[in-house]
């Protein structure tokens, strides 16, 4: 990775992680249901797929709504509130 993109990764590791802990915490996450916005860069397209398969696998009724783009790009959009 570049360096950016290792930066990247560190910091959506510890977010990644919190997801992760949340999942483990509901008593049955096969009932969840809704929407779930994530805008990820790029680079995280290595590994970003795997994660997503795994939370489908747990909460089938769960929608995500990823946007991939640039991390500056998602920077921007989060600052204008296009990312939730």
């Amino acid at each position: 990775l570049t360096m950016e993109g290792r930066l990247f990764v560190e910091r959506a590791a510890p977010l990644i992680e919190q997801l992760d802990d949340l999942v483990r915490l509901q008593a049955q996450p096969s009932a969840m249901q809704g929407v779930v916005r994530i805008g990820v860069g790029v680079t995280t397209l290595l590994w970003f797929p795997q994660v997503i398969a795994l939370l489908k696998v747990d909460m089938p009724n769960v929608h995500y709504d990823i946007d991939v783009d640039m991390g500056m790009n998602m920077l921007h959009k989060l600052e204008e509130g296009r990312l939730a």
